[in-house]
């Protein structure tokens, strides 16, 4: 068996201490059907590059999905306003403005119907159903006060004719009293004239 000379080194580039993937390949060389090892290649590799790939990378689609996410959510947002939060906010103006003295049209949302009634419109009906019972209590209160403004009006003019009567009745009495003493009086005197006038001889 021939004996080989001194094994040939070659190296490309320098070695690294960390982050490196290192691999051994044997060279086979097939001579008259037997193999034999000829030598062995040493492959290394280091990671650096790969993880700023990745860090690269990384970034990008965090970059791309924070965006996309921004997006979404400015659109939802977008969508709930104009579903959701400009009719809250025109019920809220509404009811700020209010008055069950001064009653003003039914309470209406400007927007499309979907085709069935939703959480807004049941409370739309709802405040509207509860102001025309508002409406009607307060009526029937104001109508009430009217009644029972005339009632004490009608009593203190009966209480007032009341004291006028017993008025004229009191000065009735003392006229009327005046007049028996005044009588009484007569009477004691004509029967006093009469009695002396029955002692002389």
């Amino acid at each position: 068996m021939p004996e080989w000379p001194s094994p040939l080194s070659v190296s490309v580039g320098r070695r690294h201490d960390r982050a490196v993937i290192s691999r051994e390949y044997p060279i086979i060389h097939n001579d008259r059907g037997t193999a034999q090892i000829i030598g062995v290649l040493y492959v290394e590799a280091t990671l650096d590059h790969v993880y700023q790939r990745l860090i690269d990378t990384g970034v990008v689609i965090l970059i791309s999905q924070g965006i996309k996410t921004f997006l979404v959510s400015l659109f939802t947002l977008y969508i709930f306003w104009r579903l959701v939060t400009r009719h809250l906010v025109h019920l809220a103006g509404f009811l700020s403005k209010y008055d069950i003295r001064r009653p003003s049209a039914a309470l209406r949302l400007q927007r499309r119907a979907f085709g069935g009634e939703d959480e807004l419109d049941r409370v739309v009906a709802a405040f509207n159903g509860m102001c025309i019972s508002l409406e009607r209590a307060y009526t029937d209160l104001r109508d009430a006060n009217s009644e029972l403004e005339q009632d004490i009006v009608a009593r203190k003019h009966a209480e007032a004719e009341i004291i006028r009567l017993n008025a004229v009745l009191e000065q009735r009495v003392h006229q009327r009293t005046a007049e028996l003493e005044a009588a009484n009086k007569e009477l004691a005197a004509i029967s006093s004239s009469t009695q002396s006038a029955g002692r002389t001889p």
